[in-house]
């Protein structure tokens, strides 16, 4: 193998593989993973032990392999059944990637626009969306982000993302089937779970996070979360909350459900400090609400770290790696960082 090889016939071919990635993920997991492992697996894609073979296209080769095993890993994370194989598959992938980044000077920032929807065109949207399924004998109300900004600030988060609701399980397909006739369209989402679809209001690109619990009366606790599709909820992201009530009630925009007591729910979500803004909290892992840290969370928090690491978000990155020591001190991925950058990548440092 020499440079060029790598250069000029590789990179390419695999770039335009990951400007690719998100329509393969979309439209065909297993395809898409077999793409991907077979670049990973590509000797174009080896990395060399050459003393010959500059730092700076040792960099190039092993940055663009740690996108190929994130994409590997999503895509075994989004395949149409979930089973503990695939999991593993993704656990594997994702956590290859991540020892291969840890090789690396942490990369540049990405200077992209925050991604955050239009809080004042959201809001009548989702009150209207709120009223509609009450009135079609649908409970459903304000959760997670959504009822933190309009309990804290009497406002959607301005920082925030997408609309939350949640429903009973027993709701769940009927509300679902619903919002469509009112303007939401279902969108793809990189977990595929029983109990958890997303939307979009037509051309506004504001989401809504539609999530299912259920009363598990024999333990006393509701469950929510993510239920990967033909798997035990236990296999997935699995929440756990004290008994709530909710209640119909009267508001200036119409008729519809409101959670009882939100700041206890507010604190099982977020913490004792939920009152205090914290932009860069995940509410994916670091909610106190979780209680299942298995191979289905593994892989999300490994996807986080790439997401992080692509794009060159360092605080971020550093605050998923105290994280992830939280939830398992044996963990060696937070581990695998401890090195500083000047430290990295270096010839003699692939053998």
């Amino acid at each position: 193998m020499n440079e060029s090889s790598v250069s000029f016939t590789a990179m390419p071919a695999v770039l335009e593989l990951l400007r690719n990635a998100s329509g393969l993920l979309m439209n065909d997991a297993q395809g898409a993973a077999t793409l991907f492992a077979a670049a990973l697996d590509s000797p174009l894609l080896a990395v060399p032990s050459m003393s010959d073979f500059s730092a700076a296209n040792l960099q190039q080769t092993v940055a663009l392999r740690v996108r190929l095993g994130m994409c590997l890993a999503a895509a075994n994370f989004n395949m149409q059944q979930l089973s503990d194989e695939h999991l593993a598959a993704a656990c594997d992938a994702a956590q290859a990637a991540l020892h291969e980044a840890s090789r690396l000077p942490f990369p540049q920032r990405e200077e992209t626009p925050p991604v955050a929807m239009d809080s004042a065109a959201a809001l009548p949207l989702l009150q209207q969306a709120l009223v509609n399924l009450a009135a079609h004998q649908c409970i459903a109300f304000a959760f997670g982000g959504v009822l933190l900004g309009l309990v804290r600030e009497g406002r959607l988060l301005p920082f925030d993302k997408d609309l939350d609701i949640v429903v009973p399980l027993g709701s769940f397909e009927r509300a679902v089937a619903l919002l469509p006739q009112w303007g939401w369209r279902p969108v793809w989402v990189a977990v595929r779970t029983s109990n958890f679809r997303c939307f979009e209001y037509a051309d506004t690109g504001i989401t809504l996070d539609v999530f299912a619990y259920d009363l598990d009366a024999a333990k006393g606790r509701v469950l929510g979360g993510w239920w990967p599709q033909g798997m035990p909820r236990e296999s997935g992201r699995l929440l756990q909350f004290k008994p709530f009530d909710a209640e119909l009630a009267d508001h200036p925009h119409g008729r519809h459900w409101r959670v009882r007591q939100p700041e206890a729910i507010l604190e099982q979500l977020y913490g004792a400090n939920w009152r205090v803004p914290d932009p860069e909290f995940d509410g994916t892992l670091e909610t106190p609400a979780l209680v299942a840290y298995n191979t289905f969370t593994r892989v999300w928090a490994a996807l986080r770290l790439l997401e992080a690491w692509t794009q060159g978000k360092r605080a971020r990155f550093e605050r998923l790696l105290r994280v992830l020591a939280r939830l398992d001190p044996q963990d060696p991925v937070p581990h695998w960082f401890a090195a500083p950058d000047d430290a990295k990548v270096n010839q003699g440092g692939f053998s």
